[in-house]
């Protein structure tokens, strides 16, 4: 808060110093400082406290503290731009555009080849493939792909130094002397760190200690057949969410309106898929500490929100953050990327050409049609999903029979009040409709007119576990992301339900409408859309509903998989290891211990009814 002079009663001026600002003392007296400010937003000249009630609002860094190799702030284009990560309402909102440039420092490099499924030689196996080491296609040089790889004598603190000065995260006069110590982080278990790689944390000593380096560091790297090489297969061999993962640290970090972990080198060979990150180790305060403003709360497990002492706001925090990066993709901030974003999201769907040539031809024959031609189209492209669906449910139906078993005889202590015969059959029909209907909807989602407004560049899984959470003066919550494997262009219904996946049930049920107001309002207030909150609302609510047979299905196959029934009979909660400890089956299985309340008392289901009657879709009497 600024006035206008040195009393409190003083002229508040507009708009508020912003955090990160950095000023230059004119006069400090009775903790009030006369400033002019010399970066950041706020006025140009003003009164501050610089302490209310014990909290430090303002610190004095003086003239020569800089250590050596560190870079001058008012001069350099050094990121991150910090004065972005604490933006609170009333804040004056930078603008989107022009986009800054990638920072001069870090080393130009070329966006990635375009992914394509790897083939190992005749006679080789996947194994053997991604054993190798090879060069990287960002850097062209080798890298080790496991942390065990990393503390090895050939790789280690010379590896890192040459990596560093590689990407031009660290100045050719300065060197990595040594790993004092490397932490690798479990993938399985209570406190399992995700599940799309291996990951570890190192602490490394400088040559020279510079306040621009970052002595705690993240690296991850892919999984591999001593420990999940099903799920490498899944990530990096019918698809590309490894290279965005890369691609948004090297060309999209410097234009987020939020905070994200700094880059340090990324690097992946295409040949094997093998990859490694390293970042920043985000300062996460330890489990059970009473956070101060700005400092870092402990780190959230994946289906673990119960954890927070208020496990809505943060969620609060992820809408706002996503809002931002919305409003700023609208106003065309990312557009020198756009290319390189694509290329990832469409290496699936057969390419990029492939798919943006039929997105094209979809639209020029959208143009040709009236508004009825248009819409009768739609109904029959709709009924025609429907039908597929129908033909295709026998599989579907013996697994929703068995989901319907597993929870009112093998887990019927995670699904209380869902155990009833008659509710489980009226649930068994409502998901054999849902499971005819969801492709219609995905459809209906991505072919209705107006869809260009709600698809666009964005972190695909904003789950409370890939963020990370601070607090400002007032209390109020910001988020940063981490964790952007799969980064790219995406229908925004299903990042929505990604944000909101692991609140509990009772959570969503009262802030599901404030959430998507809160990114209707911030999008706005970033100079996005003005996207209708009632329209909105119905495509989230539609999407989750469209999730729930597949995610009945989905948590069949990993505890059929991965558990017996005779493990069962002794878990009375979600904390036993059954659950929390073996990932696919936490995440599978809690999905669902939230989804089903959300169902029964939410109004997903008619609003369901309402859109396929205006569809002239069947059902089936529901």
């Amino acid at each position: 808060l600024v006035r206008a002079g040195k009393e409190l009663k003083s002229a508040q001026l507009e708009p508020r110093l912003a955090t990160g600002a950095e000023v230059a003392e004119l006069e400090l007296t009775g903790g009030r400082l006369h400033y002019k400010l010399l970066t950041g937003t706020g006025p140009a000249e003003g009164w501050i406290s610089t302490e209310i009630q014990g909290k430090t609002l303002a610190t004095r860094v003086e003239a020569g503290d800089a250590k050596e190799g560190s870079v001058d702030p008012t001069t350099s284009d050094e990121y991150p731009d910090k004065s972005l990560w604490t933006i609170k309402p009333g804040d004056p909102v930078p603008p989107a555009l022009p986009a800054p440039p990638r920072p001069a420092h870090l080393t130009k490099v070329q966006k990635l080849p375009p992914w394509s499924k790897p083939v190992p030689p005749k006679g080789e196996t996947s194994e053997k493939l991604i054993a190798e080491v090879k060069k990287g296609d960002f850097y062209k040089i080798e890298f080790p792909f496991t942390i065990k790889m990393l503390m090895e004598k050939k790789w280690g603190a010379a590896w890192l130094t040459k990596a560093f000065h590689a990407a031009g995260t660290m100045p050719k006069d300065n060197s990595v002397q040594r790993i004092v110590k490397c932490k690798e982080l479990p993938f399985s278990g209570y406190d399992a760190a995700g599940g799309a790689g291996m990951k570890g944390l190192i602490t490394v000593e400088y040559a020279k200690p510079d306040a621009n380096l970052h002595t705690d560091l993240f690296v991850k790297v892919p999984f591999n057949q001593d420990n999940n090489m099903t799920w490498r297969m899944n990530m990096s061999f019918f698809g590309d969410p490894d290279g965005g993962e890369l691609s948004a640290y090297q060309f999209l970090q410097h234009m987020l309106p939020f905070r994200t972990p700094k880059m340090y080198f990324v690097d992946i060979s295409r040949a094997t898929t093998n990859y490694i990150i390293v970042t920043e180790q985000v300062p996460f305060m330890p489990k059970g500490s009473d956070c101060k403003a700005y400092e870092i709360i402990p780190t959230i497990g994946k289906y673990q929100d119960y954890e927070l002492k208020d496990a809505c706001q943060p969620i609060y925090a992820m809408w706002r953050a996503l809002a931002r990066q919305v409003a700023w993709d609208k106003q065309g901030r990312y557009e020198s990327v756009r290319v390189i974003f694509e290329e990832h999201t469409y290496a699936r769907g057969g390419g990029r050409e492939k798919v943006v040539a039929e997105r094209e031809a979809g639209k020029a024959a959208a143009k040709l049609m009236t508004s009825e031609q248009r819409s009768a189209w739609l109904k029959g492209e709709l009924l025609k999903a429907v039908e597929t669906a129908t033909k295709k449910e026998k599989q579907f139906v013996r697994m929703i029979d068995q989901f319907c078993n597993f929870v009112s005889k093998w887990a019927k202590a995670l699904f209380p009040g869902f155990t009833d015969a008659a509710f489980l059959d009226k649930f068994k029909k409502q998901m054999l409709m849902m499971n005819r209907l969801a492709p219609a909807i995905g459809l209906w989602i991505s072919a209705n007119e107006g869809h260009e407004e709600l698809h666009g560049l964005m972190h695909p899984n904003p789950q409370i576990d890939n963020a990370y959470f601070w607090t400002d003066e007032e209390g109020m919550y910001h988020a940063g992301f981490l964790d952007w494997g799969g980064c790219g262009y995406y229908d925004y219904a299903g990042v929505f339900l990604n944000i909101v996946s692991t609140a509990q049930a009772q959570h969503y049920l009262e802030h599901e409408e404030k959430w998507v107001q809160c990114f209707v309002d911030e999008c706005q207030r970033w100079g996005g859309p003005a996207f209708k909150t009632a329209e909105l609302l119905r495509i989230v609510r539609l999407g989750y509903a469209a999730t729930m047979a597949g995610a009945c299905a989905n948590c069949m196959v990993n505890v059929n998989s991965l558990s017996e029934e005779s493990e069962w009979e002794n878990v009375k909660d979600k904390q036993h290891e059954v659950v929390m400890d073996r990932w696919n089956i936490r995440c599978a299985v809690l999905d669902m211990e939230i989804k089903m309340p959300v169902w029964r008392d939410g109004p997903q289901l008619q609003v369901v009814l309402d859109w396929a009657k205006e569809m002239e879709l069947p059902t089936d009497g529901l």
